[in-house]
């Protein structure tokens, strides 16, 4: 799968998010998120790990 993400920008989210060290809770996750304009669903996100057997 190639994703195109674009203005630019979004990746430095994907390296901080790499760079944890420790599990967050919802709250902590969504602040680290919000300032690149996004949300997570966690739920519907495990759904998709678990159904395609990803490592997450």
């Amino acid at each position: 799968m190639l994703e195109i993400i674009s203005p630019g920008g979004l990746e430095e989210l994907f390296r901080c998010l790499d760079r944890l060290t420790e599990d967050l809770s919802p709250a902590e996750l969504e602040e680290i998120i919000a300032p690149y304009g996004c949300s997570a669903d966690m739920e519907a996100t495990m759904a998709l790990v678990e159904t395609h057997g990803l490592i997450f």
